[in-house]
C-alpha cells in the first residue's frame, strides 16, 4: 500500500469516526423541544375544559376548602352542575338555575343518610325526603315562617308518622298525637 493510499484510507476511517460521533446529537431534539417521558399519572390542581371562544364550559378542581369537585358551567359562565365533597361530611350534587341559584341538592351524610332538597329561589329549603341515621324515610315541606312546616316519617314503631309544626317549632298537631317532631329536643 503507497504512502497516499494509506493517508486516504485513514482520513476515510477518521471522517467515519467523527460522522459515529455526531449523527446520534443529530438525530435528538433540541432539550427545550423534548417530550417528558410518559406518566400514567397527572398532578394538578384544576383541569378546565373550554369552548372554541376559550370560555371555561366544566372543571375539575380543588375547592378553598381543598375538597374535590366537578363543575359545570352554562353558556353565561355561571356554574350550574357541582359535584364534590361537602367539607369532608359526604358526597354531594347541587343543581342551580339560570341566575346560579342552588335549586336542587342531593346530598349524602357521613354515616350513610341520603337526601334531596328542593330549594326556592331564595335558597331557603322548600322541601327535603331522605332517610334518616336508621334507615326510617321521612318527607318535610317547610314552611314559609319561622320553623313551620309539616313531617311524614316512618316512627321507631314501624307506623306512619304526621306531624304538623307552627311558628317557633311548635306542633300544632301530629297523628299519632303523643309524638314529637323529628330532631325537637325533649331535654328540660
Amino acid at each position: 500500500m503507497t504512502r497516499s493510499r494509506f493517508i486516504q484510507a485513514a482520513g476515510a476511517l477518521a471522517a467515519l469516526l467523527l460522522l459515529a460521533q455526531c449523527a446520534p446529537m443529530q438525530l435528538q431534539a433540541p432539550a427545550s423541544e423534548q417530550l417528558p417521558a410518559y406518566s400514567p399519572v397527572i398532578s394538578t390542581q384544576q383541569l378546565r375544559l373550554v369552548d372554541p371562544q376559550g370560555n371555561i364550559r366544566a372543571a375539575l378542581l380543588l375547592t378553598e376548602g381543598g375538597e374535590p369537585e366537578l363543575e359545570l358551567y352554562g353558556k353565561d359562565g355561571g356554574t350550574r352542575f357541582a359535584l364534590g365533597l361537602a367539607g369532608g361530611k359526604g358526597p354531594g350534587l347541587i343543581l342551580k338555575d339560570s341566575n346560579g341559584k342552588p335549586r336542587t341538592v342531593l346530598f349524602m351524610s357521613d354515616d350513610g343518610g341520603p337526601s334531596i332538597s328542593l330549594l326556592n329561589a331564595d335558597g331557603k329549603v322548600a322541601s327535603t325526603m331522605g332517610l334518616l341515621q336508621d334507615e326510617r324515610p321521612f318527607l318535610r315541606l317547610a314552611g314559609t315562617v319561622d320553623n313551620s312546616g309539616m313531617f311524614f316519617y316512618v316512627g321507631n314503631d314501624g307506623l306512619p308518622t304526621a306531624v304538623i309544626i307552627g311558628e317557633a317549632g311548635k306542633v300544632l298537631w301530629s297523628v299519632p298525637e303523643t309524638i314529637q317532631a323529628p330532631g325537637e329536643d325533649t331535654t328540660p
